[in-house]
């Protein structure tokens, strides 16, 4: 094994976990000064699958597997765990950092390991921590040479951080992900508060699955809006003007806007929140919004690239 890596981590998933992967942990990941390697970004055009996988597996120190049923079931993923193992047979060096997002039946070369738990209901503050931690360990062996793109920060803003922000969130990934461009950018849906649940509102996740296929908020967990989030963030688009002036909050102007004025629009992004119902006409009401915030987004999508200079 090379004495000096390029990269801290490889990052193995399944694509049908591509959602919290590249929109969550990715950003997180990088954003405690870690060189990740991922496929999306770093596989060399061209190139074969398999020679690509096994680039990232010995350039980089260590290998996170993200661990769910889909990762399981997938040849592709189970190939790269066989590599790492060939490498690292009994893990001495603690190369190879299992991660269980969802509760699977795991093979017996990593069910033996200790996992990080990642599953609905676990403490995150503690698995980000225990996380993080593997990952920097002896990081300073890792080559500097390449400079990274400095991450921007975009900020969507509402209420109670379930319904609009989320679903313009997860609109907005997709955009950018056809433009090959979200290792370039952090978005973020955070709340006002108090927040209106701990999970993005089911009307707002059956509507995006219906528009995308797939269940683009389940992982999705609603945040307040912090003066650490506002201090850092590059740009800040409230969608409705009530949430521009609220006590106790203040917004630099040079960067917050209205979601509908920064994309020469008037007026607000009215809030379909009904107490997490899923009836007909409530379903109607998440539809409409979400069907406007995608036109506004698809529409307005340079003006957001060029801004950010992404």
């Amino acid at each position: 094994m090379p004495s000096e890596y390029e990269f801290d981590v490889f990052i193995s998933y399944s694509s049908h976990d591509k959602t919290w992967v590249r929109g969550e942990l990715l950003p997180r990941v990088e954003r405690a000064g870690l060189k990740a390697f991922i496929d999306f970004r770093d596989f060399t055009p061209g190139a074969p699958s398999i020679q690509e996988m096994e680039r990232g597996i010995v350039e980089c120190r260590k290998t996170l597997l993200i661990l769910t049923p889909d990762y399981i079931k997938s040849e592709w993923c189970e190939l790269e765990g066989v590599m790492i193992q060939t490498l690292s047979p009994a893990n001495r060096d603690l190369r190879l950092i299992p991660l269980l997002k969802k509760e699977c039946k795991t093979p017996i070369r990593t069910g033996t390991l200790v996992h990080i738990d990642f599953t609905d209901g676990a403490d995150f503050v503690l698995a980000w921590r225990q996380l993080l931690a593997a990952l920097k360990e002896s990081s300073a062996m890792v080559h500097t040479g390449a400079t990274d793109h400095q991450k921007k920060i975009l900020v969507f803003v509402s209420r109670g951080g379930t319904c609009r922000d989320p679903m313009a969130k997860a609109i907005t990934m997709q955009l950018l992900e056809q433009r090959k461009v979200c290792s370039r950018i952090e978005v973020r849906a955070a709340g006002l508060g108090p927040l209106s649940g701990s999970n993005a509102s089911l009307a707002a996740r059956i509507v995006i699955r219906e528009m995308y296929g797939e269940d683009l908020l389940e992982d999705h967990r609603p945040e307040i809006l912090t003066e650490d989030l506002v201090a850092r963030a590059d740009l800040i688009l409230a969608m409705d003007k009530e949430l521009l002036g609220p006590i106790g909050k203040t917004f630099p102007r040079n960067k917050t806007l209205l979601l509908k004025e920064f994309f020469g629009l008037e007026g607000n992004v009215n809030d379909p929140w009904d107490d997490n119902k899923t009836d007909v006409v409530t379903i109607q009401r998440y539809r409409e919004c979400a069907e406007e915030l995608r036109t506004i987004l698809t529409n307005g999508m340079d003006h957001l690239v060029n801004t950010l200079n992404l």
